[in-house]
């Protein structure tokens, strides 16, 4: 239901004129089924905030809108909480698409590596390392990838991480030591 969410709000931006409307249609997707939502919905083109609690934002064709959402079934398990950054128009411009780039080649090395045995800190290493170098190429960090690993300074573009548990709470387990 969370993929099919995401896929209705890709979709919805085709006529949706404020982020509420890309909410609506994303979160309908998983009442209809349902389901609720297993967080607060974050739908913004201020992706730069956060945790973004507001929805009245009018979408442009050069906007890129940030998506968290994910859905909860009627036994109160999270499902998946995905977040995922698409453009409005539909068309990445020439600098989105190559930050795009960088942001898939990290995404498909770190599941191609996933496997019973390695460390969730592995993988996190691997993505941040791939955009360190990403960001470098593309001229927005200066320095030896690896140096700029070391100093978090990919972490400015990567707050997060590259995900956490799930369970019955969005973030299960996370502080258990498990």
């Amino acid at each position: 239901m969370t993929v099919l969410a995401h896929l209705a709000g890709m979709a919805s931006t085709q006529t949706a004129s404020i982020e509420a409307d890309i909410r609506a249609a994303m979160e309908h997707v998983i009442m209809a089924h349902n389901m609720t939502c297993a967080y607060s919905s974050i739908v913004t083109v201020c992706g730069e905030v956060l945790h973004n609690n507001q929805y009245h934002h009018s979408l442009q064709p050069g906007d890129l809108l940030l998506a968290d959402v994910g859905a909860e079934t009627e036994m109160g398990w999270a499902m998946l909480d995905v977040t995922r950054t698409f453009p409005v128009s539909g068309k990445f411009s020439s600098t989105q698409k190559d930050i795009y780039q960088v942001v898939l080649a990290a995404h498909d090395l770190c599941i191609a590596k996933i496997h019973p045995g390695v460390e969730y800190q592995d993988i996190h290493l691997l993505a941040a390392s791939v955009i360190a170098e990403g960001l470098v190429d593309l001229g927005i960090l200066q320095g030896l990838p690896e140096d700029l690993v070391e100093m978090d300074a990919h972490a400015l573009f990567f707050p997060h991480g590259v995900g956490h548990l799930l369970g019955l709470d969005v973030h299960d387990l996370e502080d258990s030591g498990i």
